[in-house]
């Protein structure tokens, strides 16, 4: 039974202590509302700067309809070359009859 009392008033002052230190008087500069719990941070604050590359916007293609335009060109353009044609003609043959006179008077 003399455990039971010690353990007993051991958690009364356990509670009583908390108790306290959840009414006590704040700290200079700490909001003092009945009901709220508020702690106070002894660490300060750790920024760092990171600097990244962000993609906004996937690469794409654009695809813009310009109006046709015309223009008249005069231009002169050889249709071919300049060649050489062979053809074989037929040879045509005659037949002339000569009188050969070897001299003239002669007698013998």
């Amino acid at each position: 039974m003399r455990k039971m009392n010690i353990l007993f008033t051991s958690l009364m002052v356990l509670f009583s202590l908390s108790l306290i230190a959840q009414n006590g008087a704040p700290e200079a500069g700490m909001p003092n509302e009945p009901g709220k719990c508020y702690a106070k941070c002894l660490i300060q604050d750790q920024y760092e700067t990171v600097t990244e590359q962000v993609l906004v916007k996937e690469a794409s293609s654009r695809v813009q309809v310009v109006p046709g335009g015309t223009e008249q060109v005069t231009e002169q353009v050889l249709a071919q070359d300049g060649s050489t044609t062979l053809r074989v003609i037929p040879a045509q043959f005659e037949t002339v009859t000569e009188q050969v006179l070897s001299a003239e008077g002669a007698s013998s």
